[in-house]
């Protein structure tokens, strides 16, 4: 299971030297995060369970249907489309399915289900048209249906992977400029009925020169008007004879790969025709090809799927970054475990930590390192031309909205590396490091990962093969005042007047009243008046009894003795003892220690008189 260690002092090392973190001088804005929501191997959008664990991943956006299953989907039945209509799509051709789907048991799925689970989950949806097996008047009439039952359509793309080598979509679009033209029949429908509209068409060359799709973003760029996004499908293969790399081959792979197919397919920020595009990536991730899938569902697919997001991140067009899957499609992308009570698998952990830290944030650069951590790596195409990379053995990334701040770091090689961040992120952030006591073993049951928190922003190591995340919110904060408890100074700062001023202080201001529960005293207990003259010495005052509770505020009686109880104290109640005796007769006269006496002498006397009372007297 995951181990939460709370670390209430920094990790130290003393072998190597503090790197301090600086910003990148680029600043783009953040890309929304999400999944892609392909479910038909289920369960159910109406699953409340599956939804809970959705959300804990805390996807910005979610993805309908999903990928190409779009291309054969019945928005109406929220399924696939029977046989007998697919049938007649294509003149002279048999339009089937992929092995497998046509003997799925439907489920409930339909978009209502979905706009439910997105309520639950806190999401948007992005939804892929059918342009290949329903027609444009069909969708428009899906669409309406979908916004009358309480759907919310944003974003929507112009169906799934009509570039790729596919004979379906070789006969419906014949080439790249047949998509485009009717890109543009569907573009002004849609966006008549939906005037806010954001609309993706498929994107990305492929194949070698010369054939249908090699320039392909070459038509889409001259001829779709109005489109707003280029969609890109992103995925990087490992293959058996990849097997043979060294962990440093594995991790740096993303570096190598994702700038090739950025080049490749055309999406590269720097190219004059895309431009006036955004790019959503809404698939991405490993894709492993091996006989024992030896890299799936490791800490090495989380480790790779960050260093695509950090390239990806790196194309200041890309405004979507949508992971390939949420569940139900092959064990080798899905980020829940749906035979196992939807526990997180490699995708979902790197789904869980970055769309945490993206989430509704605003601006992001990227982290710059020293050139001390540059290091490079070699790679073997298919051609027997080796390759260079070269690579940051740390990379990161800081994101900031206008009360937050958050980063990540990643550090991919075999050493720990010692950093301080305090120049760009806020003393009170805490960091929650990732690592794993495997790269290539199962992440089953959450086993192999550790979770430790750091309460620090200086001195702190970056473990081998770990990612970390700072927050600049608090962790602990018992009194919920917005500094961390190990940050805290004692005393008050805003008010020199206060009990425990301290001009240091991160604490709430402390006044007498907070203490005593009464204005009248100062924050010693002491009383902030008290004038009665002191019967010795006049010029010193007070009687210990402060003057707002004095029975006889301006003469010195610190007994405060009222015999008649008429709340006037019986050294200044104004009354003669021959007015107020009347009809008494005096039996005897005592002093303070209780010796006869005379009532001549001086002090404070005690008359008894045949009644019973007693009253005193201060001569």
């Amino acid at each position: 299971m995951i181990k939460h260690l709370l670390i209430l002092i920094p990790f130290l090392s003393f072998t190597q030297n503090i790197i301090e973190l600086e910003l990148n001088q680029n600043i783009r804005l953040v890309p929304e995060t999400g999944l892609n929501g392909n479910t038909i191997r289920g369960p159910s959008w109406a699953n409340n369970i599956f939804n809970d664990s959705v959300k804990t991943m805390s996807p910005k956006l979610l993805r309908y249907p999903g990928g190409n299953v779009s291309n054969y989907w019945d928005w109406n039945n929220g399924w696939f489309f029977p046989q007998s209509l697919l049938d007649t799509v294509l003149n002279d051709t048999v339009y089937t399915m992929p092995n497998g789907w046509s003997n799925l048991d439907p489920i409930d799925i339909k978009p209502i289900r979905f706009q439910e689970a997105l309520n639950q989950i806190n999401s948007e949806g992005i939804f892929v048209l059918n342009m290949m097996s329903s027609s444009l008047n069909d969708q428009l009439i899906d669409l309406q249906n979908a916004i009358d039952s309480g759907i919310t359509i944003n974003r929507v793309e112009l169906g799934s992977e009509f570039n790729h080598d596919n004979p379906f979509s070789e006969i419906k679009f014949p080439t790249a400029g047949d998509y485009a033209r009717e890109s543009n029949i569907w573009i002004d429908s849609i966006k008549s009925l939906i005037p806010d509209i954001n609309i993706g068409v498929v994107a990305g060359n492929r194949g070698p020169d010369y054939s249908r799709a090699w320039r392909w973003n070459d038509s889409i760029c001259s001829i779709v008007n109005n489109a707003d996004a280029l969609i890109w499908h992103l995925y990087i293969y490992l293959h058996d004879d990849d097997t043979l790399f060294s962990n440093k081959q594995v991790l740096a792979y993303p570096f190598y790969k994702v700038p090739k197919y950025e080049m490749w397919r055309g999406f590269q920020d720097t190219i004059n025709a895309i431009q006036n595009y955004n790019i959503w990536v809404t698939e991405y991730n490993l894709f492993d090809k091996t006989t024992d899938k030896i890299f799936a569902n490791t800490w090495a697919h989380t480790l790779i799927l960050a260093g695509m997001n950090d390239q990806l991140l790196e194309n200041d067009l890309i405004e979507l970054m949508i992971q390939h899957n949420i569940s139900g499609v092959l064990p080798n992308f899905d980020a829940l475990d749906i035979d196992n009570n939807f526990r997180k698998r490699a995708s979902g952990f790197s789904a869980f930590i970055w769309n945490q830290q993206m989430k509704d944030m605003s601006l992001t650069q990227k982290i710059d390192l020293t050139t001390d951590l540059i290091d490079s790596v070699n790679y073997e195409n298919n051609n027997g031309i080796i390759n260079e990379v070269f690579f940051s053995k740390i990379f990161g990334w800081k994101f900031s909205s206008i009360d937050e701040e958050r980063a990540i770091l990643v550090n991919i090689s075999s050493e720990s590396v010692n950093i301080n961040a305090s120049s760009i992120l806020p003393q009170n952030s805490n960091w929650v490091c990732w690592t794993s006591d495997s790269l290539f073993g199962k992440i089953e049951n959450n086993t192999h990962l550790q979770r430790d928190t750091i309460l620090n922003t200086t001195n702190i190591v970056l473990p081998p093969y770990s990612i970390s995340v700072a927050n600049s919110f608090c962790y602990n904060d018992d009194d919920d005042d917005g500094v961390c408890d190990h940050l805290e100074v004692d005393g008050c700062s805003e008010d020199i007047e206060a009990c425990n001023y301290n001009v240091n202080g991160t604490q709430e201001c402390i006044y007498p009243v907070n203490l005593y529960g009464v204005s009248y005293l100062d924050c010693n207990g002491e009383c902030i008046n008290d004038n009665d003259p002191y019967i010795i010495n006049s010029n010193f005052f007070g009687d210990g009894v402060c003057d707002e509770i004095d029975n006889c505020p301006d003469v010195y009686n610190p007994n405060q003795v009222d015999l008649n109880q008429d709340g006037i104290g019986d050294a200044c109640d104004g009354l003669s003892i021959n007015e107020e005796l009347q009809g008494l007769k005096l039996i005897t006269v005592v002093d303070i220690l209780g010796r006869k006496t005379s009532k001549e002498n001086k002090g404070l006397l005690f008359y008894i008189y045949n009644d019973g009372s007693i009253k005193k007297v201060l001569r």
